[in-house]
């Protein structure tokens, strides 16, 4: 299947190719994918989180989702 990218999308893979990050543009477009569906799948964490609260009647207060989403979302990769 062929996807083509938006030219801002298409530079900035080539840009982090030419510079030795991916080996291809494949390459990047998959790293990016990649993050897409961490982050997704930390979502659905906390979303689930909250409907089990719902279904037992309570609710999950905001600090306490606040709190939580620092270690949901690091995943000790400070370099993107």
């Amino acid at each position: 299947m062929t996807i083509p990218l938006e030219p801002k999308w298409q530079a900035l893979a080539e840009q982090l190719v030419g510079a030795g990050r991916f080996p291809t543009v494949q390459a990047a477009v998959d790293a990016a994918f990649e993050i897409l569906k961490e982050e997704q799948d930390r979502l659905d964490v906390v979303r689930s989180q909250v409907l089990a609260s719902e279904a037992e009647g309570g609710s999950v207060p905001a600090d306490e989702i606040l709190a939580d989403l620092p270690r949901l979302f690091d995943d000790g990769e400070d370099d993107r």
